[in-house]
């Protein structure tokens, strides 16, 4: 039984070499990464009262901490959120939300955050 396969797959399997004796610039295995472009996000300031700031394009990779130009202005990245819709019984990407804070109000939020940290401190 294996007479009549083996003509049929030694033609498509077939290698003179076993794998590991190939060299690796023979086998011309290239990794491309797909370039990615500015990802439309929706900006929100988030002091209160929290204020839609409209959609913008940035980078696709815009983090906590990131310092974004927006409409002239300066804003610091404090959240990235990733909302999903379920259509289908499959959960797609609806949206995509920075909320940020003026520079000013983001420093002033890391000095509380080490202040309240300081004071949960145990005393001996």
């Amino acid at each position: 039984m294996t007479s009549k396969i083996a003509p049929r797959l030694r033609g498509i399997l077939y290698c003179p070499k076993p794998f590991s004796q190939l060299k690796r610039s023979s086998l011309n295995i290239q990794a491309v990464k797909k370039e990615r472009g500015p990802t439309t996000y929706e900006v929100r300031l988030v002091t209160p009262p929290p204020k839609s700031l409209g959609l913008h394009p940035l980078p696709y990779n815009t983090q906590n901490g990131e310092v974004v130009n927006v409409k002239g202005q300066e804003f610091v990245v404090c959240g990235v959120c990733y909302q999903y819709k379920l259509c289908r019984g499959k959960y797609r990407k609806d949206n995509t939300r920075l909320d940020v804070l003026t520079p000013s109000r983001y420093i002033l939020n890391l000095h509380l955050d080490g202040l309240f940290d300081s004071d949960e401190s145990p005393e001996h």
